[in-house]
């Protein structure tokens, strides 16, 4: 039926309210362009882009969390199946405008979004120059659309497209000072800027993290398919403490003739259960990752007897997505923060939670040690992070790697990915942002990788297992890595694949074309090498 209302947000919002009544009830939405405009959406991109959120605005976000506006809501929906081939939504602010939270059985299926104020800026390089100092700057001219005030926040993701390879660079930001010359001229200067690339075209991202397009939140049994995702203040789509997640032709990229899209990752899972599939999709030109998959590390506070008192560190809330709570009948794996080795595991008997503080009361099956805070000991919940396959997808142009993988139990099979600056395949844990856990169980097979790792400061050209912690374990953290049967090709980088502490590690019938050595391999044990 045809809803009533002045404006097509009106209208949506009543058919999902009726929806919301009946399980298993298609909501259609005709295909056509809608413009969507609420106030809420407006005023939080404008006070971002006037500096009202600093020149960090994600980090205040963080600190002071916001609730985006929403378009589409599928909170209490069951069996929802929301058909839009041929729609598609505009939105004038920053929103999160396909959201399904505390829901089950959904289906979303065809829809486009876009925004109508980009959160990026766009312009030309018309002047590059080395400064007296040793220091470099480059002068970009925004294009008519443009104008950037005093006070805009420049993130420290910024792209360009480099006409001399036809490709897409990151500049390297690292000490590199942005001043506005005046509303559409930006200045760069920097140590690293000393590259002549005059007549690219550049992208200023203004923030990274906050509403994604597609929100996946306390949900279970989702699939979404025919999704197309042009641009957006934070992740294509991001999925935490969910269960059962589907993604099938799924498109995040930009506008013909931009190189830009989302500001942040693709795809973010975090904290979810079950099986997650990424299947026959594409992914071009994002500030972030293509995809990336991680669950978090607890920091263990108190310890009273079988009870332990943890907190997880970092972002959290409505711009990155909500923490893990362990649930009775988890299993924690205890873990050393300065090497992530890992020292046993735990059963959660039962628990309480401190809402908004990110902290949890445990009743363990077995006791900590004693001394587990001097040891600087944490947790991490091993049934909430999910079995992953990630296959048939494209992956090109992006800001950091392909796929960035922080899990167990993964097949990434029969995938290309090509003229990424990044690693397209990162199989890492890190201690420092508390994401783990260390890998083990990866199958990374029939991919392509061609002119992939270009980027100062990538290490490997194809694949990259490896650890970022404080001290180097005594023995091999990560295990059952298996990379067979792909095809690289990096004719200015390299190595193709470059694993570090793996046990069990088995690398076959590669095709591998790199300028440096095709393999680095070390602190590695019981290894099979055929090729």
């Amino acid at each position: 039926m045809d809803y009533p209302g002045d404006s097509v947000l009106e209208k949506i919002r009543a058919a999902m309210d009726d929806a919301r009544k009946t399980d298993g009830t298609e909501v259609v939405l005709k295909p056509g362009k809608y413009e969507i405009r609420t106030d809420k959406a407006v005023e939080m991109q404008n006070r971002c882009m006037s500096g009202a959120f600093s020149s960090l605005p994600d980090r205040h976000l963080f600190e002071n969390p916001v609730l985006p506006a929403r378009i589409i809501d599928f909170k209490g929906h069951r069996g929802t199946r929301f058909v839009a081939v041929g729609a598609k939504i505009v939105v004038d602010g920053f929103a999160e405008i396909i959201s399904v939270r505390d829901c089950s059985g959904v289906t979303v299926e065809g829809l486009e979004t876009d925004t109508l104020r980009r959160p990026f800026s766009v312009g030309k390089v018309f002047a590059c120059a080395v400064l007296g100092d040793g220091r470099a700057q480059i002068d970009v001219l925004l294009d008519k659309d443009g104008t950037i005030e005093k006070k805009t926040p420049v993130n420290s993701v910024c792209m360009y497209y480099d006409t001399e390879r036809s490709r897409v660079s990151r500049l390297p930001m690292d000490d590199v000072r942005c001043s506005v010359v005046s509303p559409g001229h930006l200045r760069f200067t920097g140590k690293d800027l000393k590259k002549k690339i005059e007549g690219s075209t550049v992208y200023v991202s203004h923030i990274m993290n906050f509403a994604p397009a597609v929100r996946v939140e306390r949900a279970s049994d989702v699939s979404i398919s025919r999704v197309t995702v042009r641009s957006q203040p934070g992740c294509g789509i991001l999925c935490s403490n969910s269960e059962n997640v589907s993604l099938e032709k799924v498109s995040v990229v930009p506008v013909p003739g931009m190189h830009f899209s989302c500001n942040s990752d693709c795809v973010r899972i975090t904290g979810c259960r079950g099986r997650i599939s990424v299947r026959d999709c594409v992914f071009r030109g994002q500030g972030g990752n293509g995809v990336k998959v991680n669950g978090y590390y607890h920091n263990v506070l108190i310890v009273d007897g079988n009870r332990a008192t943890v907190r997880m560190e970092g972002p959290f809330g409505s711009v990155y997505g909500t923490p893990d709570y362990p649930r009775p009948g988890d299993v924690m794996e205890l873990t050393m923060y300065p090497d992530l080795s890992v020292a046993g595991t735990r059963t959660v008997k039962g628990r309480s939670v401190v809402p908004g503080n990110n902290i949890s009361d445990l009743e363990l099956d077995i006791p900590l040690p004693t001394d587990s805070l001097d040891r600087e000991i944490m947790l991490i919940n091993t049934s909430a992070i999910p079995d992953l396959e990630i296959s048939g997808c494209l992956f090109s142009g992006g800001a950091g790697s392909g796929i960035l993988c922080r899990t167990r139990g993964a097949r990434i099979t029969g995938n290309v990915f090509e003229d990424i600056p990044g690693t397209p395949v990162r199989l890492n844990a890190d201690a420092y942002q508390r994401e783990g856990p260390v890998c083990s169980d990866i199958i990374v097979e029939n991919n392509i990788f061609r002119r992939c790792g270009y980027g100062s400061d990538t290490a490997s050209s194809g694949v990259q297992a490896d650890i970022t912690a404080d001290e180097k374990a005594q023995v091999p953290q990560m295990s059952n890595i298996i990379i067979k049967d792909n095809e690289f090709y990096s004719p200015e980088s390299g190595p193709a694949v470059m694993i570090c502490q793996t046990d069990r590690l088995e690398i076959g019938g590669n095709s591998m074309k790199a300028r440096f050595s095709a393999m680095s391999l070390a602190g590695c044990t019981n290894t099979e090498i055929i090729q």
